[in-house]
């Protein structure tokens, strides 16, 4: 499969669980308080950060047999944390997660798979990740329900 092919599939479903994400909205806001749309949120945006984390130890195990492939798990993880950042600004007003943070995980994504390509190392960007997750992890345990 192309990186091409690889990343069109990737890009679509993570529109697929968008999809899934604001019909659960959508579903919940009309019949519910803001406090269980934000719980429903703060669920799913928990369960990306740790998708990503759980992608983030298997890069840095496999010693290059998959990588492409986690980082394309990760990508995925981050833009759907993003996606529900966009939601939960858009229907309660705030952020859960720093936009910044999440720029900067995607950044560092995008530096890794520059490197694989290159065949160089990748130590330095992967630790950047790693910077980023962390900070992740902790604004999500930071969350109230």
């Amino acid at each position: 499969m192309s990186k091409k092919t690889r990343d069109i599939l990737i890009l679509a479903l993570a529109a697929a669980v968008l999809l899934d994400i604001v019909l659960a909205v959508v579903l919940l806001s009309g019949s519910t308080s803001d406090t269980r749309l934000s719980d429903t949120l703060v669920s799913y945006s928990r369960n990306d950060v740790s998708s990503a984390r759980t992608a983030a130890t298997q890069l840095s195990r496999t010693g290059g047999s998959y990588t492409t492939q986690l980082l394309g798990d990760m990508k995925q993880y981050l833009y759907g944390l993003d996606q529900i950042n966009l939601l939960s600004q858009a229907l309660l007003g705030r952020q859960l997660y720093s936009q910044t943070t999440i720029d900067a995980a995607m950044t560092a994504i995008g530096q890794c798979e520059t490197k694989t390509l290159a065949g160089q190392a990748m130590d330095e960007p992967l630790a950047a990740l790693w910077t980023q997750i962390n900070a992740l992890e902790q604004q999500a345990a930071a969350l109230t329900n």
